[in-house]
């Protein structure tokens, strides 16, 4: 049987090629199935990560024998190694997975790696920074007030924020924030005074709301399914306390919340007790540790409770009564 690392892939597109890999296996002349574990006999590398591989710490050192090229793109000539060419679809096709895998097989006569590998760590660029755009402004320290504002098309919606006093004041609701938080040069941050910002939040009526559900939600957008920076698969973490469950897109994962903040485990772990995407679980995890609500373990503790069937009905309502309420808009 051959083993493929895949690095640099998300969740959701691991699941897929795993499926069509398993589809492929009554054509393929050896048994190959995807793995989370090294060494491996192959390393299926994601596009995105090929200009690094004579410059990351951990790229550089992958035998290049056993790594395997994913391009969307046609082969590069100039490329000695093995190319796959996935194509624009967001699934290689069969036929063509079938043909490449059975080659590969048959080329293969690389000596097995020595067993005695480290893990291999998440490529830099497959995590999420929160100093970077529009969260890293809001994370910087300030002495003074700041208002946000963008280009003409969105001149209508104001943002004024009191790092300081952990304040923010807007005339728009979260979602409608939206469009700052992946702002690159169309972003303008100025200063303003104490003084300035009362007389701008009374003139407009702007309310004052809690900067920390502003970060939370940045940065549970801006996650878009990555670890935060600074992330160890082997962590072990839990929540000090939960977030404000009215957040734009926290309801759905009040049971990963419950499960977080009973328990001190690793995300993957979480992850198989609670059947929520691994990418939510970053999102979740990466906007509550940007507010301070994650705190780290050095061991594992994990609360099983037994319920009897009283117990059990009564959840059963409840949960009935609260998918009921998730049907309203957040």
């Amino acid at each position: 049987m051959n083993t493929l690392k895949m690095i640099g892939f998300s969740h959701i597109e691991k699941i897929r090629f795993s499926a069509i890999l398993t589809l492929a296996e009554s054509r393929l002349k050896q048994k190959w199935k995807t793995t989370e574990h090294i060494p491996a006999d192959f390393y299926l590398i994601k596009e995105c990560l090929i200009p690094q591989m004579d410059e990351h710490e951990m790229l550089k050192h992958l035998p290049r024998q056993q790594c395997v090229f994913i391009r969307r793109t046609p082969d590069d000539p100039s490329v000695e190694e093995h190319q796959f060419y996935w194509g624009k679809e967001d699934n290689p096709s069969l036929q063509y997975l079938t043909e490449f895998f059975n080659k590969l097989g048959d080329n293969d006569n690389t000596p097995p790696p020595p067993a005695d590998s480290q893990p291999i760590p998440i490529p830099e660029t497959c995590f999420f920074n929160p100093q970077q755009g529009f969260l890293g402004h809001l994370l910087a320290p300030a002495t003074t007030p700041l208002t946000f504002k963008l280009t003409n098309q969105h001149a209508g919606i104001v943002l004024l924020v009191d790092t300081e006093q952990n304040s923010y004041y807007s005339n728009s609701s979260l979602e409608q924030l939206e469009p700052y938080f992946f702002a690159t040069t169309e972003l303008q941050v100025a200063n303003i005074s104490a003084q300035q910002l009362q007389a701008a939040s009374a003139s407009q009526a702007l309310k004052e709301r809690p900067l920390t559900h502003l970060l939370w939600f940045t940065a549970f957008t801006c996650s878009q399914g990555k670890p935060i920076q600074g992330y160890q698969q082997s962590d072990i973490v839990h929540l000090k306390r939960w977030p404000d469950i009215n957040l734009p897109g926290c309801k759905r994962l009040i049971k990963l919340a419950a499960y977080m903040h009973s328990n001190a485990v690793d995300l993957a772990t979480a992850q198989a007790n609670t059947g929520a995407p691994i990418e939510q679980i970053y999102n979740f995890y990466n906007a509550c540790k940007v507010i301070g609500l994650i705190a780290h373990s050095e061991h594992t503790d994990v609360h099983e409770k037994t319920i009897n069937d009283e117990q059990k009905q009564l959840l059963e309502k409840i949960g009935k009564r609260f998918n009921q309420t998730l049907q309203l808009p957040d």
